[in-house]
């Protein structure tokens, strides 16, 4: 999946253009590679909240797993690692 999303019909974008694009209506990709597998989940248009695991403020984002944690709308801190923090993908 993150593979796809560096194409010609995406802008990687920063985590404050992230939300402001997701709160103008544009759908915008938080993903990150990991093995096996990676991990995406999609910028919610709110207000970008602080994280003290990360030290900096981060999106929000629509978040799911299948381990059944952190469900819903997160922190984006919550949602990935510390170690595997996503790059933001507006679709065009």
């Amino acid at each position: 999946m993150i593979n796809q999303l560096t194409s010609n019909n995406t802008q990687i974008v920063t985590p404050e253009l992230a939300v402001y694009y997701a709160q103008q209506g544009y759908i915008v990709i938080a993903g990150a590679p990991d093995s096996p597998n990676g991990h995406v989940a999609v910028v919610a248009p709110l207000n970008m909240t602080y994280s003290p695991t990360w030290g900096t403020n981060v999106p929000y984002v629509y978040n799911t797993n299948l381990k059944g944690t952190n469900v819903g709308v997160v922190p984006a801190s919550q949602g990935f690692g510390q170690s595997n923090q996503p790059s933001y993908f507006l679709l065009k």
